[in-house]
């Protein structure tokens, strides 16, 4: 479907090759396992130039010829890891001085099918599904709406602030804000939310980071208990995520690995400084029970009890069975690039809308 082309190139020839996408299309490139998409504005086409290997000039010709770093058997011409350093670059080329001008790209890890591709890239680009709220010095976000499981919330903001987010739905319109730079993935469902959020530049002096939400009513009040990732899987940490209501807002606490907690860590906190605290949170609709009526016997009796105090942790975090986050969708001018895996062959599709919907 549309019109397809596949680029082969080797360590010595290299290749180079720049293709129109028009203004409205879809274009998939496929390299190695690593899926592009780009989607060029409506009213108006991107280029997109490829390069590789002895196309791309070295910055350090020494090191690029140095056989003592990187994998040995990439020099052997007879194994599949020949050439697997080889530099692969794909650019996107808006012309000169653009103005107020667009468009969206999104990087797919390990995607293998060109029919797969094909399918993906019409899905993630849904007329109105894809909405890149920010994109600026500040913050770069993007919600996905409309797919099954309900929208998903993905923002890397670069300093504390806001944003307007549309989730859609009864929720509409809701307004997040952050007390510091984070990386926040978000996905509202029925029963529970999903979040998982990292401190932005791995300080070990900030103790925890504050997002909130200008909604009520739908996330439980509580603390919760999460795990941190690592070699070392169910690290329990030390700290807690404290929801709570105030002020016609909902405001979310995340407490993170810092300074402090090196003992608890056993000297090792700076190991889990900046990394993901992820968790799920139940919607008040979960957490309410119907009242009941009971009639009993009432028996009077003088009895003497102890009273005892009972001091209990966080529960432990539930078990976060979610089927991976969707791709990060962006809008950028910035060249793009990444390294080679072994395959030495570079697809490309180009896609019309209608021909992928059909596919």
């Amino acid at each position: 479907a549309g019109a397809r082309e596949v680029i082969a190139f080797d360590v010595a020839s290299g290749c180079s090759r720049t293709v129109s996408i028009a203004a409205g299309e879809v274009a998939w490139l496929h390299q190695g396992s690593v899926g592009y998409v780009v989607k060029a504005p409506a009213v108006a086409g991107v280029s997109l130039e490829l390069r590789c290997a002895g196309d791309v000039d070295a910055s350090d010709p020494e090191m690029r010829d140095d056989a003592e770093w990187g994998e040995d058997r990439r020099w052997d011409a007879g194994s599949e890891f020949y050439g697997s350093d080889v530099v692969f670059i794909a650019a996107l080329h808006h012309g000169p001085n653009p103005a107020n001008a667009t468009y969206q790209y999104a990087v797919l890890p390990g995607t293998t099918a060109a029919a797969d591709a094909a399918r993906q890239a019409f899905a993630l680009f849904l007329p109105d599904a894809t909405n890149v709220v920010r994109n600026d010095q500040g913050a770069q976000a993007v919600v996905v709406t409309g797919g099954a499981d309900g929208p998903v919330v993905q923002a890397a903001m670069f300093e504390a602030g806001a944003m307007t987010l549309p989730l859609g739905g009864a929720l509409g319109t809701v307004l997040l804000e952050a007390s510091g730079p984070c990386v926040i993935q978000a996905r509202p469902k029925a029963a529970h939310w999903v979040f998982s959020v990292a401190q932005g530049d791995a300080d070990g002096s900030v103790a925890y980071l504050d997002v909130s939400l200008n909604v009520t009513g739908v996330l439980t009040p509580g603390s919760y208990a999460y795990e941190l990732p690592g070699i070392d899987t169910g690290i329990a940490a030390v700290d807690d995520v404290q929801v709570s209501e105030s002020g016609g807002r909902t405001l979310l606490r995340f407490g993170l690995p810092h300074d402090a907690d090196a003992a608890a860590y056993g000297n090792r906190a700076e190991l889990f400084y900046g990394a993901p605290v992820t968790l799920q949170v139940p919607t008040v609709a979960t957490t309410t029970t119907a009242a009941t009526t009971t009639t009993t016997a009432v028996t009077t009796t003088t009895t003497t009890t102890a009273a005892t105090t009972t001091t209990t942790a966080s529960p432990p975090p539930p078990p976060i069975d979610e089927p991976p986050l969707p791709p990060v969708p962006c809008s950028s001018a910035a060249a793009a690039s990444s390294w080679s895996p072994a395959a030495p062959i570079v697809g490309f599709c180009l896609l019309m809308r209608l021909v992928a919907q059909g596919a």
